[in-house]
This record gives C-alpha cells, sequence and structure tokens, in this order.
C-alpha cells in the first residue's frame, strides 16, 4: 500500500482494524449465544493429550535443520510462482488500460464526482480481485486516470474479504446465516469507509 502514499495505508489500515475487530467480536457473540462452532481442524486439549501437536489432522513432528530448508525452499519457490503469475499478468493489464482505456470514462465511471462510484467498486471488487500485489498495478494507473481515491478503498476493503477462499471458509465454519452477517458487513464497510476516505482525502 506504500505505492499509494501513506494516506492510502493509514485508511487501508484503519479500516481493516475496525471492521475486523466489530465483525469478530460480533459474530463471536452470536457464536457463543447459539452454542454452534465448527473447527476446521482437530482441537487436541493439552490437558490430556500426549504431548504431541495437530495442525488440520497432521502429526507436525521435529524437523532437523536440513528437512526445515528444504520445506523453506519449497514453500519459497511455490508462493513466488504463484504470486508472481498474477503479478505479471496485472502489469500487463495495467500497461493495457493506461494506453487503451481514455481518462475521461474511468472518470465517468470510477471518478469522485458520482455517488456510485464507490459502490461500483466494491461490486467490482468481489469477481476481480485476485491478489493484492496482483491488483496494486492496475488501480494504480486508474487513480492516474481519474478513480476516486475512496472508490479505490472500498476495492480493497471488499475484494480480499470476498475472496472464494475466504467466503468458503467460513461458509463452513459459522454457516449461512452468519455468512450472509458477514458479508453484510463487509460491503456496507466497505461503502462508508469509501465515502469517508474519498470527503477527506
Amino acid at each position: 500500500m506504500g505505492a499509494m502514499g501513506i494516506e492510502m495505508a493509514l485508511a487501508r489500515t484503519i479500516s481493516a482494524l475496525v471492521l475486523g475487530t466489530s465483525a469478530g467480536l460480533i459474530i463471536q457473540m452470536l457464536v457463543s449465544h447459539q452454542g454452534r462452532l465448527t473447527y476446521l481442524c482437530p482441537v487436541t486439549d493439552p490437558s490430556t493429550s500426549d504431548g504431541k501437536g495437530y495442525s488440520c489432522g497432521k502429526e507436525m513432528s521435529r524437523q532437523g535443520l536440513p528437512s526445515q530448508l528444504r520445506r523453506f525452499g519449497h514453500e519459497f519457490t511455490h508462493l513466488g510462482v504463484f504470486v508472481g503469475k498474477y503479478l505479471i499478468f496485472a502489469v500487463v493489464i495495467a500497461a493495457i488500460v493506461e494506453v487503451m482505456v481514455p481518462g475521461r470514462w474511468i472518470v465517468q465511471v470510477l471518478g469522485y464526482r458520482h455517488w456510485y462510484s464507490v459502490v461500483l467498486a466494491v461490486l467490482l471488487g468481489v469477481p476481480f480481485y485476485v491478489c493484492g500485489g496482483g491488483t496494486i498495478p492496475v488501480i494504480m494507473v486508474l487513480l492516474r486516470l481519474g478513480m476516486d481515491k475512496g472508490a479505490a478503498l472500498a476495492f480493497f476493503i471488499a475484494g480480499p474479504a470476498t475472496k472464494f477462499s475466504t467466503v468458503l471458509t467460513l461458509r463452513t465454519a459459522l454457516g449461512n446465516r452468519l455468512l450472509l452477517f458477514y458479508l453484510m458487513l463487509t460491503f456496507g464497510g466497505a461503502v462508508l469507509f469509501g465515502f469517508i476516505f474519498g470527503a477527506i482525502r
């Protein structure tokens, strides 16, 4: 987020803290009231277990340094390829947008003069947000072409919170009703913070 300035970085951090804490506390109270909780991984009570740790059903054994280094290299390569392909794709898309898309189109659709720009950015964040690092080049180009900063913030709030993997995990753990509440809070918070940031930028 530093690439977009300290204001965007602070706004993104504050909005994440406020919305994340609020959603977590409210859902915790609702889950406690309903008495329903689905564990995604087996949980072992330390007081009754044999001292072994478990993570998603797999026993965590002590590994030597060579094994740890091999695992580190494997994970580093895997994550590097995963993030790199999206980053390269995003840079290509950003270049195409900057060259091919007239700035007046961006201003008309996502510009600060239109109240619906923030709402539209939230809706666009659901299907088009894939990877944070890969999204930044595209949003930077859109900002240069006239995108409202509040709309950009709303996109960055709604996008990662509504990724398919996130939604699927929450549905498994919380159920449909609490998932719906989470999505409503996410969309509402993204719009609210987007409007506020756009007004005071």
